[in-house]
């Protein structure tokens, strides 16, 4: 988990670091190595299952910092930015959508290590939907209606955080080391979703889970679901990308992830069926 951290997108598509993130591994190991535990005459073991503790209690309160805006500025993007405002959109979101929230600390829930990401982007995710779809209709003889009623990031990092956890923990209990994860291999992917099963959904937490034929290796991953309307034609999407972009550098995940969710979203829509439906 990285916190304090913000990214500017140049026009190469690389990413400029505007402060120095942080790694959450990092600020407890620093904790670890310099606070004082237990009292003088306690057994080496015991601790140094205080210090694991204290480790994974700090983890839980400084996983979830505040993280600041991504800053968007890919090629096309902002170019015709002002334009794209001519473009009539209606957000018809659920209020929640748009804030980020981590659903769980606790690492045996099932819930842990997923989270609502938020509009956590400049220009927001709504707002490069609306541009992307004015580039594809600018030349039509008019700009279609839209009207948006879900567009929502979820975060899982669940089986990297809990092999994470139990490789600090191991290596300040044994003082060996033991790899910290690193999981690449899944794959993108694309789908049409049934809006009255999403909307059902009693934990939300849930939306942000895959099965194991989607991510076979337990990768980290970014999963993004665009629920809209084009001049009256309702389509609902969902996207999975990695969070670990291999192969890639440069590129910034949860930009790479929306974009993808839009363009695929778009895919469903053949510029000239949009402009003879009314």
């Amino acid at each position: 988990m990285i916190c304090r951290s913000r990214y500017m997108l140049s026009t190469q598509g690389q990413y400029i670091a505007l402060f120095q993130p942080q790694p959450l591994f990092y600020s407890t190991r620093y904790f670890y190595q310099n606070v004082n535990f237990g009292k003088k005459g306690t057994g080496i073991f015991k601790g140094k299952i205080i210090k694991v503790v204290f480790l994974a209690l700090f983890s839980l309160l400084t996983i979830g910092c505040s993280i600041q805006k991504v800053i968007v500025n890919s090629p096309g993007l902002q170019e015709s930015l002002e334009q794209s405002e001519n473009l009539q959109i209606k957000d018809l979101r659920p209020e929640a959508e748009k804030d980020r929230e981590i659903f769980s600390l606790f690492i045996l829930s099932e819930a842990y290590g997923t989270s609502r990401q938020g509009d956590m982007t400049e220009p927001p995710p709504l707002r490069i939907l609306q541009h992307r779809i004015y580039d594809k209709y600018v030349n039509e003889a008019r700009l279609p209606e839209v009207k948006v009623y879900h567009f929502v990031t979820y975060m899982n990092m669940q089986a990297e955080l809990r092999k994470l956890s139990t490789s600090i923990a191991l290596n300040q209990i044994t003082g060996l080391a033991f790899p910290l994860p690193r999981r690449f291999g899944v794959e993108g992917t694309a789908t049409h979703v049934s809006q009255s099963e999403f909307e059902q959904v009693k934990d939300e937490y849930s939306r942000a889970l895959y099965s194991e034929t989607e991510n076979p290796k337990r990768a980290s991953v970014l999963i993004v679901y665009l629920d809209a309307e084009i001049d009256g034609e309702r389509t609902f999407i969902k996207t999975m990308t990695p969070i670990l972009l291999e192969n890639q550098p440069g590129k910034i995940p949860i930009v790479v992830a929306i974009e993808t969710a839009i363009a695929y979203f778009l895919d469903q829509y053949p510029k000239n069926e949009v402009a003879v439906s009314k």
